[in-house]
């Protein structure tokens, strides 16, 4: 609005004053006004270009049961479903709720879609499991795996952890702990430990707490 004002009535100013300005205070003026103009001209510009930047994309993995699998650029904020829709959309086999889609991706994440016999084949393996001698919080027996969820290096291994060795982990309860085991025995092991953020309850927010005293082999 100001540059609009300034457009319009300088000229007038301008002719008024030179009505009775002398030479010098002519060349005065003159300058004054090309002055404004070049202010008003970077003000134009940067209004145009803006001081803000646009955020960094992300960069996530979809394979699986995808018409087009690869690495694919999404912005901040966008959700499964959307990285799934970039990647070609599901194949005739696939299993669509084997995951959350309005979940929002992380940079780097990679998302797996089963097909439906996958899905399948892992829920029936981890019911076996289950049945061979698995603990009441859904983890094989140390006799029997013959390793710990927490290594040398401190971290957790989120496909060997219990339910109470999550329970360990800052803003993990009973009820996530226990989704966590159970998303695990239907889908197998994780291969990223972004994956949490697949599980209902667990947003970036609690993974952010949590990723550096995780991890998965």
């Amino acid at each position: 609005m100001k540059q609009i004002v300034t457009a319009v009535l300088l000229p007038l100013f301008l002719g008024l004053m030179l009505s009775g300005c002398g030479a010098e205070d002519t060349v005065f003026l003159e300058r004054a006004a090309e002055a404004v103009e070049e202010g008003n001209a970077a003000v134009q510009t940067e209004a145009k270009e803006g001081p803000d930047q646009d955020p960094e994309p992300f960069y996530v993995y979809v394979c699986g049961a995808v018409k087009t699998p690869g690495v694919y650029r999404v912005e901040q904020g966008a959700r499964i479903f959307e990285a799934v829709a970039l990647a070609g959309g599901f194949t005739e086999d696939a299993s669509p709720e084997s995951l959350n889609q309005a979940l929002q991706v992380a940079d780097g994440q990679m998302i797996r879609i089963l097909t439906r016999e996958e899905e399948e084949a892992q829920t029936a393996a981890g019911e076996e499991r289950e049945r061979a001698g698995g603990t009441p919080d859904g983890m094989p027996s140390g006799q029997e795996s013959g390793k710990t969820a927490v290594e040398e290096d401190g971290l957790l291994d989120l496909n060997l952890a219990s339910v109470s060795d999550l329970m360990a982990l800052p803003g993990i309860g009973e009820a996530k702990a226990k989704r966590i085991v159970a998303y695990r025995s239907e889908h197998g092991a994780f291969s990223a430990k972004e994956e949490l953020m697949n599980i209902s309850g667990i947003k970036e927010g609690v993974y952010n707490r949590i990723r550096d005293y995780i991890k998965v082999k």
